[in-house]
């Protein structure tokens, strides 16, 4: 799977994000993908989408330290942009977002 680069300041619901116009970030192909296009290709259930199968593995192995854990903000504002443009978008890029906003965990 390639990368793709985008301009941020092309796609209106991430285009706070772009500081000026010569900003570019690497997205994975699968980024703007719908829930039903991502159950599809079977990639729904697997990193970056979801911790889930990559978490019970961990516990199975006693390596519960391997698995990134995001904060339930993660969910709830991928949960907005999933609502509001109907793609699913990695946990790991919305985090990255959030913080490039100026969010922490608190």
């Amino acid at each position: 799977m390639g990368q793709v680069g985008i301009d941020i300041c092309s796609i209106p619901p991430l285009g706070s994000l772009c500081l000026d116009n010569s900003v570019r970030l690497m997205y994975n192909r699968n980024m703007f993908k719908t829930r039903e296009q991502l159950a599809k290709e079977g990639l729904l259930n697997i990193p970056p989408f979801s911790v889930y199968s990559a978490a019970m593995t961990a516990i199975a192995k006693d390596k519960m330290d391997s698995v990134p854990l995001y904060h339930s903000d993660v969910y709830y504002v991928r949960a907005a942009l999933e609502k509001n443009t109907g793609f699913v978008i990695p946990l790991p890029q919305v985090e990255k977002a959030m913080k490039a906003e100026g969010w922490s965990k608190k």
